[in-house]
């Protein structure tokens, strides 16, 4: 019967979900953690997850992580048995190991001259950066507090993160090609460029990123010897403060093992006084096997434009939960 129940609530959920748009990316995020408690109000976590992205092409991360919990003091209970007030203090830390994806990083435009010193056309770079992997070190601390109203739950958690972005090295391949004023240019893809300005070259070049990189992999027609060059970039390390604040809503259904929720969640760069650069919302669903197994599942879509992500994700999340 349980088994029943959640499939019918999982029917549901995936019917819910919206349709992936041209040019979003798909990912599926798992995670498995064992919950420890360690006494009476404190009690110890550890987690390992697995992401891929690029419509799951490409593993995108995989890190470890330990965790406290500590509850200064009992659930309290007001109104009658159902409603409750807790509040919990948390604090841990995650090895990460992330893949940056390959990214367009831009192009740069450097006048040509002639002997006489006459302008007589564009040298244009575009620059590409091939896939890297990357450690991470991450920190946090969060209060979270949860108020229950009968089979209602609202859940506020306000997390101060740090991450420490380790340096590393990248390919980097830049490619070159010469445009001169007096040529009737075409460019594979847009049709042809007269009479060639500055501006209309930078604009076109622009939409390069749309390609990322597969371009130049079908166009070898280079005029310049010099027309490609692969490098070796240098990342240096960053550090990262941020403020995630994520509010939650979840049912308890009757007879039913299994609990719907939905959250929402704002990260905020506390470097660029409280800038807004990501946003998550989730939908998915709960299943207590039992007092010790949990299994969640759910659908959560990301737009940020921060460090980690360039906006327009869709995952399908997978948890696990073993407590003793």
């Amino acid at each position: 019967m349980r088994f029943r129940q959640f499939a019918i609530l999982l029917s549901a959920f995936f019917a819910a979900t919206p349709q992936l748009r041209a040019g979003d990316d798909f990912g599926l995020w798992t995670e498995v953690s064992v919950e420890k408690s360690l006494c009476k109000h404190l009690s110890a976590d550890f987690g390992y997850d697995f992401r891929t992205e690029q419509n799951l092409d490409a593993i995108s991360r995989n890190g470890v992580s330990l965790g406290l919990s500590y509850k200064p003091f009992k659930t309290v209970k007001f109104g009658g048995k159902k409603n409750a007030f807790s509040v919990k203090f948390g604090t841990g830390y995650a090895f990460l190991r992330d893949r940056n994806p390959q990214e367009f990083k831009g192009i740069k435009i450097k006048e040509n001259y002639n002997k006489e010193g006459e302008r007589n056309g564009w040298n244009v770079d575009s620059i590409i950066d091939h896939g890297y992997w990357r450690n991470k070190h991450r920190a946090w601390f969060d209060v979270s507090a949860k108020l229950t109203l009968g089979r209602f739950s609202l859940s506020v958690r306000e997390r101060y993160q740090f991450t420490l972005y380790k340096s590393t090295q990248c390919l980097r391949d830049r490619y070159r090609q010469r445009y001169r004023d007096e040529n009737d240019l075409s460019f594979p893809g847009y049709g042809p460029w007269y009479p060639l300005t500055e501006e209309r070259l930078a604009e076109e070049m622009a939409k390069l990123h749309e390609f990322q990189g597969a371009y130049y992999e079908e166009y070898t027609g280079y005029d310049d010897p010099k027309g490609f060059e692969r490098q070796t970039d240098n990342k240096a390390e960053k550090r990262r403060h941020y403020l995630r604040s994520r509010f939650a809503l979840d049912y308890n259904i009757p007879h039913c093992p299994v609990d719907p929720f939905v959250t929402v969640e704002f990260s905020n760069n506390l470097s660029e006084g409280m800038l807004l650069e990501k946003t998550r919302y989730t939908v998915g669903l709960d299943w207590k096997i039992n007092k010790q197994h949990t299994l969640s599942l759910a659908y959560l879509y990301d737009d940020g434009q921060d460090d980690d992500s360039n906006g327009n994700l869709h995952v399908l999340e997978v948890g696990y939960k073993f407590k003793f």
